[in-house]
C-alpha cells in the first residue's frame, strides 16, 4: 500500500508540472449508455477553461438533465451539433495530457462518436478515479467523497467546472501526501 501511495504522490507531483495537463469533465443527457454528450469542458491546472462547448443533443432533443448539469434546455437550442464541434474536440483533446474522473467521459465520447460515424478519440492521460481509489485504499471512491477526505468538499451536484476544480485539488493533495479526513460516504 505504501509503495502505491508513493507512486501516486510522485505521479501527482509530475503531472502538476505538465504544461499540457488538462482536466476533462463532460455532461450528458443521462447516465445511460446511449446518452448524448451536451457539454465538454477541458480546464488547465488553474481551472481556466482550455476548451468549453455546449452541444445540442441529437437523440434527446430538449433534454439537458438540468438537475445534474445546471444546463437549461433553452441553452442547448442554439448550441452546435456534435458533428460541427467534433473536429475541435479531437484537436484539443489530442494535444493534451488528459485527466478525467472515471472512464465515463471516454465511454460517452466513444459511443457518441460511433453513433454519428465519427472518428474515436484516444486520450493520453489518466483515470483519476482509479488513482484516488488506490490512494484512499478503496475499491472505488466518488470524486465528492475523495474531495471531502482532503478537506475540499464539493456541492451536492457539482457543475463541470466544480468537478475540474475538485480534480485539481485532489491531485494537489496527493502530490503533498496530505492525510485524509473521516467523512460519510456518498453514492455519487
Amino acid at each position: 500500500m505504501e509503495e502505491s501511495v508513493n507512486y501516486i504522490q510522485r505521479w501527482a507531483e509530475a503531472v502538476l508540472l505538465r504544461p499540457d495537463l488538462a482536466l476533462l469533465a463532460i455532461d450528458t443527457t443521462s447516465v445511460d449508455n446511449n446518452s448524448d454528450v451536451i457539454r465538454v469542458l477541458l480546464a488547465n491546472v488553474t481551472n481556466d477553461p482550455v476548451y468549453h462547448t455546449l452541444i445540442q443533443p441529437s437523440r434527446y432533443p430538449g433534454v439537458s438533465n438540468v438537475l445534474f448539469t445546471s444546463i437549461e434546455p433553452v441553452e442547448l437550442v442554439s448550441a452546435p451539433s456534435l458533428l460541427s464541434v467534433w473536429p475541435d474536440i479531437l484537436r484539443v483533446l489530442s494535444a493534451r495530457y488528459v485527466v478525467s474522473y472515471s472512464d465515463f467521459a471516454q465511454d460517452r465520447l466513444d459511443e457518441n462518436a460511433g453513433q454519428h460515424g465519427l472518428r474515436k478519440i484516444y486520450l493520453v492521460g489518466e483515470d483519476l478515479h482509479a488513482l484516488a481509489s488506490e490512494y484512499f485504499d478503496r475499491a472505488s471512491i466518488s470524486l465528492s467523497t475523495a474531495c471531502a477526505k482532503i478537506g475540499y468538499p464539493l456541492p451536492l451536484r457539482p457543475r463541470a467546472s466544480e468537478r475540474t476544480a475538485g480534480m485539481i485539488a485532489l491531485i494537489s493533495a496527493m502530490a503533498q501526501g496530505r492525510a485524509t479526513q473521516q467523512v460519510d460516504e456518498h453514492p455519487f
